[in-house]
């Protein structure tokens, strides 16, 4: 027989280089501090106004992402096409912190950038967007979740530095933070236009 995977869902994991995250950190936290919180996903945590991507201090890391682009482009036989990260906002969760299932409206890819990861933090979960796959009651009959395609969750651990890319209508939310200790990210939408003349 043949396989044939059909309706794959792309989720593009890698590392962002040459980011001074404790700058990053520190820029963060002192908004964090003057800043009220918008609390759209997040629960018990500090997520920031959505207009990080007009801040000059992020223009590092956009710049690395733009770059990291033109390889989903390629793979996804997309034309030339204008990227724009068109909002962006940190979220620093504390103790317990964590974000609800949700999805980002209004463009096509949208990322998270992991500042500050300690140990035990939560992952960020992936869910089958499915629905019919979810209808389907065999999880009693699978022996493990090697095979993704009998997983109706996946799971990505955050590391310092660690960049993840996914398709904005998939459906994901954030783990509780079991640490003492704060997990900073930051997460952006990324929009993809054809050129004007």
């Amino acid at each position: 027989m043949e396989l044939t995977n059909t309706f794959p869902t792309e989720i593009w994991v890698g590392t962002l280089d040459g980011i001074d995250n404790k700058c990053i950190e520190d820029t963060i936290l002192s908004r964090e501090r003057v800043e009220k919180s918008e609390r759209k996903s997040n629960k018990g945590g500090w997520q920031s106004l959505d207009n990080f991507h007009n801040d000059k201090s992020f223009l590092p890391i956009w710049k690395l992402v733009f770059k990291e682009f033109v390889l989903l482009l390629r793979h996804n036989n997309y034309k030339d096409l204008k990227i724009e990260v068109i909002n962006a906002w940190a979220s620093v969760n504390r103790f317990k912190d964590f974000n609800i299932s949700h999805h980002h409206d209004r463009s096509n890819w949208s990322c998270v950038y992991y500042v500050t990861v300690p140990e035990d933090c939560g992952k960020i979960v992936f869910v089958d967007p499915r629905i019919s796959r979810s209808m389907a009651k065999e999880n009693n009959l699978v022996k493990n979740y090697d095979n993704l395609s009998q997983s109706s969750e996946y799971y990505v651990h955050p590391l310092e530095g660690r960049f993840v890319v996914f398709p904005s209508w998939l459906v994901h939310y954030v783990e509780p933070n079991q640490s003492d200790n704060p997990r900073i990210s930051i997460s952006f939408n990324v929009s993809l236009n054809e050129h004007t003349q």
